[in-house]
C-alpha cells in the first residue's frame, strides 16, 4: 500500500516558533503551573517534529510502501499483520468490520513505519502525533488496504 507521509514546517519556522514558546515560558510566574504546562507541552512537541521533519526530508520521497500481511484459518479465523504502531481503536474498528470471528492483529509485522495515528488523535497532539512520518489520512488507508486484504484471504 501507499502510505503519504507529513507535512512540516521549514525548518527556520520551527526554530522562531520555538523561540517564541521559549520566551513566553521564561516570562510567565512561577505560579501558573497549568499554562506553563501547556506551552512545555508545545514546546515539546515542535521540537519532536523538527527531528521528524528533517528525518523525512532525508527520505526524499512523498510516502511509504509497507506490506500488509493477512492469513486466513477459516470462516472464523484469520491473522491480520500490520506494519507499525496502531492505536487500539484501529484494532478495534478493523475487529468489528472485518466481522471475522477471531482476528488476532501483530502489529510490527514485515515493516516497521512508526506510529500510524488516527485522523482525530492528530488534533489532540500528544507523543505520537508528533513522531509520526504519517499524514493524517494514512490510517485511513491503511484500515481500507487491511479490510480488502482480509475480505480477499477470507472469500
Amino acid at each position: 500500500m501507499e502510505l503519504p507521509l507529513k507535512s512540516f514546517l521549514p525548518s527556520d519556522e520551527y526554530e522562531a516558533k520555538l523561540d517564541e514558546l521559549q520566551g513566553r515560558v521564561d516570562a510567565l510566574d512561577l505560579a501558573r503551573v497549568d499554562e506553563r504546562r501547556s506551552l512545555m507541552a508545545k514546546v515539546t512537541r515542535l521540537r519532536t517534529e523538527r527531528t521528524v521533519a528533517a528525518f523525512i526530508a532525508q527520505l526524499g520521497e512523498p510516502a511509504l510502501h509497507p506490506e500488509l500481511m493477512a492469513i486466513s484459518f477459516s470462516d472464523e479465523l484469520a491473522l491480520l499483520g500490520l506494519p507499525g504502531e496502531f492505536f487500539a481503536e484501529t484494532a478495534a474498528e478493523l475487529r468489528e468490520k472485518a466481522g471475522i470471528r477471531y482476528l488476532p492483529i501483530a502489529c510490527y509485522a514485515n515493516h516497521y513505519i512508526g506510529y500510524v495515528v488516527p485522523h482525530d488523535a492528530y488534533a489532540e497532539g500528544g507523543y505520537e502525533a508528533g513522531v509520526t512520518l504519517l499524514a493524517p489520512e494514512a490510517e485511513r488507508i491503511a484500515t481500507r488496504e487491511a479490510l480488502s486484504l482480509l475480505e480477499e484471504v477470507t472469500r
